[in-house]
């Protein structure tokens, strides 16, 4: 069932130009279920390492898709700095 929701998702991100991370893709969920386990804690909720995974995943979609929200890179004037005021208003 959490595949067919994952197509329509995507479906309609395609359909309204929006920007999606697969999840189940990041996690290799297609694989056998010791390789996708060894994201979760108990079958279901990310484990540290599925938290990281998850993490790098969505820094990448917001790198490339979204650059100017991105935490800036070594010098980059380009994306929204790690410190400073602008981050204390947003948080």
């Amino acid at each position: 069932r959490h595949l067919a929701y994952g197509a329509v998702v995507k479906q309609v991100a395609q359909k309204y130009e929006c920007s999606v991370l697969d999840v189940w893709k990041l996690l290799e969920g297609d694989s056998s279920p010791g390789v996708y386990g060894k994201y979760l804690t108990d079958g279901l909720h990310l484990n540290e390492m599925g938290n990281r995974k998850l993490y790098d995943g969505l820094m990448e979609l917001i790198r490339k898709d979204f650059p100017d929200l991105a935490p800036q890179q070594d010098g980059s004037q380009q994306g929204i700095p790690l410190e400073g005021k602008l981050w204390e208003e947003l948080c």
